[in-house]
């Protein structure tokens, strides 16, 4: 009987352990869809990256979430799906390229690995979560996070929109500009702003489908976010709306094939005509609604939006023609787009994107990027014909649909909290194709790995925050805080990701008035390659004059020029004062500077939009 009653307890001990360690994976689980609601709902933007605590919030909730997995959890298996070889190759893509100095800053190549090392650790995490709690719970608490944060968000810009913002500063961020235009919560963008909506929607639909949303929820929640992705003003609702419309109608199709090949009716309401129906009637009475505000009216104002995306992907197409290999370098965009610009064309501005994500990876990675990233796609892609269509692959589908078109309209993958989403979208989507059990020397060296990504993550926190409080804010201007300044940049530029910001917000530490013009030079001409501002750019032409370099001044003039033809009259003074202080060495840069500042002057209806 002792024997039995000690045996019991044993067990008792080992079963409790076991919920333990389970109860590790559920808080992991949570810190991932926290990682899907709080970076979308922080109020502060400022300089130099606006979307920095955002971005850093979902990387550090998601290695919270991974390490207390690796660690706590019992009877692990690390879940591979195929598509994770996308992010590794191109990574390694990118270090190929800083390896070649294509990069103007080395901390920038690294920074792009890292962000790349972090999404594929991210669908390893969630996928490995699939596995150990079930796609089906893992999908429910993703999608209540996302539509947590997307009702929260809605209503945000509902108050920025009827203008009572003010009453909750500092909590919700403030509109600048007329609201008529469009708003954007908390995201302080409009297109994030509707982007995130719609994925919110995507999620109503699914938590009803699995009757986690009642039909009295359901349809008030989804007018909010109906009436509140219209307030954005964003021309991509209608293509968001589109999609959603179209998945529903193709699964529902594929899932009745489905049961009928089965003999079996399994109730799904999002894939019957029901749920098709509900969506359109509560969209069409949100239209009607929304047709009432100024919002509205801009939707349907093409021409902006059309112009200046075709300006831009024929400009990128331009950047693949000439580097079909390996591109033009991933931070390198606009200062090539700037060498293609002609003076005197229609002025779209300036971008370091190609606000398409197929053509941006051509024109700055070549076929080696588009391969390295497009076959393992592809490769996933193809296995999903095997799979049963179930509400999760639908609820997956809508996010990555979503997200995609985003994609070939802007660059939302860019930013790590929508990054962050399409990577356990993916998760939810493909099922693993390798699996590694976590054991003692395995889960050491996991920990180890993750232990030093969350180190980096802090340690880039604080850079940030000495880079922000040193150039961003106002100083003192003592010797002691001078000293402190030059102490301050030299260490986050060898030390840091940001060794581009410092060097841009104060080049005077790293090269004085007093050096030689070869210095400036190499030092403007890494600037122009990670930040090619007006200021950089009519700068370096002073300075190919000041070394005597007299035609590639006024070459490099025309290109600033034509970069930016509305600043022009302003730097015009500035040659004109150095050609009276040394007409020799300026004066034909600035007699060029004032031919084409009148020349501008006389095209400017013609080039302006």
């Amino acid at each position: 009987m002792q024997k039995i009653i000690v045996h019991a307890q044993e067990k008792s001990a080992i079963n409790n352990a076991d919920i333990v360690k389970s109860f590790a994976a559920l808080i992991s689980l949570c810190m991932l869809s926290l990682m899907a609601c709080l970076p979308f709902l922080l109020p502060v933007h400022v300089d130099p990256i606006p979307s920095f605590y955002s971005e850093w919030w979902a990387v550090f909730l998601s290695l919270v979430g991974a390490l207390i997995l690796v660690l706590f959890s019992s009877k692990l298996k690390l879940a591979f799906p195929a598509v994770t070889l996308a992010p590794i190759a191109l990574a390694i893509v990118v270090a190929l390229q800083v390896n070649l100095g294509m990069f103007a800053y080395r901390a920038s190549g690294f920074f792009l690995i890292a962000n790349l090392g972090w999404v594929a650790l991210l669908i390893v995490v969630a996928s490995s979560l699939c596995e150990k709690l079930g796609t089906k719970k893992t999908a429910v608490f993703l999608a209540t996070s996302i539509l947590f944060g997307g009702v929260l968000t809605s209503v945000i810009g509902c108050l920025q929109a009827f203008g009572l913002h003010h009453y909750f500063a500092p909590w919700v961020t403030p509109i600048l500009g007329p609201t008529g235009v469009g708003v954007y919560g908390n995201l302080a963008q409009q297109n994030h702003f509707a982007n995130y909506l719609a994925l919110a929607l995507a999620s109503a639909l699914y938590l009803h489908a699995n009757v986690v949303l009642s039909l009295r929820k359901f349809i008030p929640i989804v007018l909010l976010l109906i009436v509140s992705a219209i307030l954005s003003g964003s021309r991509s609702i209608w293509l968001y709306f589109a999609i959603l419309s179209g998945l529903l109608i193709l699964f529902r199709r594929a899932h009745n094939k489905e049961n009928a090949m089965q003999e079996t009716q399994k109730p799904r309401r999002h894939l019957t005509r029901r749920g098709i129906t509900l969506v359109c009637v509560v969209g069409l009475v949100a239209l009607i609604f929304a047709s009432q505000l100024p919002q509205f009216q801009r939707l349907f104002q093409l021409n902006e939006t059309l112009g200046s995306r075709a300006f831009l992907w024929r400009h990128a197409v331009d950047m693949f023609v000439a580097h079909p290999i390996l591109g033009v370098g991933f931070d390198a965009f606009a200062f090539n787009l700037i060498g293609q610009l002609q003076l005197g064309a229609k002025y779209w501005g300036i971008d370091q994107f190609a606000h398409n994500l197929i053509l941006q990876l051509l024109a700055v990675s070549g076929m080696l990027g588009m391969s390295a990233f497009l076959l393992p796609v592809l490769f996933s892609i193809r296995r999903q014909r095997q799979l049963a269509f179930t509400a999760e692959r639908f609820f997956a589908t809508c996010l990555i649909g979503i997200l995609i078109m985003h994609s070939l309209l802007e660059q939302p993958l860019f930013f790590t909290y929508f990054l962050g989403l399409a990577g356990i979208a993916v998760a939810l989507l493909e099922p693993a194709r390798w699996r590694l059990p976590l054991g003692g020397v395995t889960r050491l060296c996991a920990s180890a790995f993750l232990f030093f990504a969350m180190l980096l993550t802090l340690k880039t926190m604080a850079d940030y925050l000495a880079l922000e409080e040193t150039f961003y804010t106002q100083q003192q201007f003592s010797d002691q805080a001078l000293q402190q300044r030059e102490l301050t940049a030299k260490n986050l530029y060898q030390n840091s990701f940001f060794s581009p910001y410092v060097e841009l917000a104060a080049p005077e530490i790293f090269v004085s008035n007093e050096a030689s013009v070869k210095e400036k030079l190499a030092l403007n001409l890494r600037v122009r390659h990670f930040a090619p501002t007006a200021e950089v750019e009519f700068r370096h032409a002073a300075l190919l004059a000041e070394d005597n370099q007299i035609d590639a001044a006024i070459a490099q003039f025309k290109r600033a020029a034509a970069a930016y033809p509305y600043e022009t009259n302003n730097y015009l003074a500035r040659f004109q004062m150095l050609a009276e202080s040394d007409f020799a060495r300026y004066g034909r840069l600035a007699e060029f500077a004032q031919q084409t500042a009148a020349r501008l002057n006389q095209l400017a209806p013609k080039i302006s939009q």
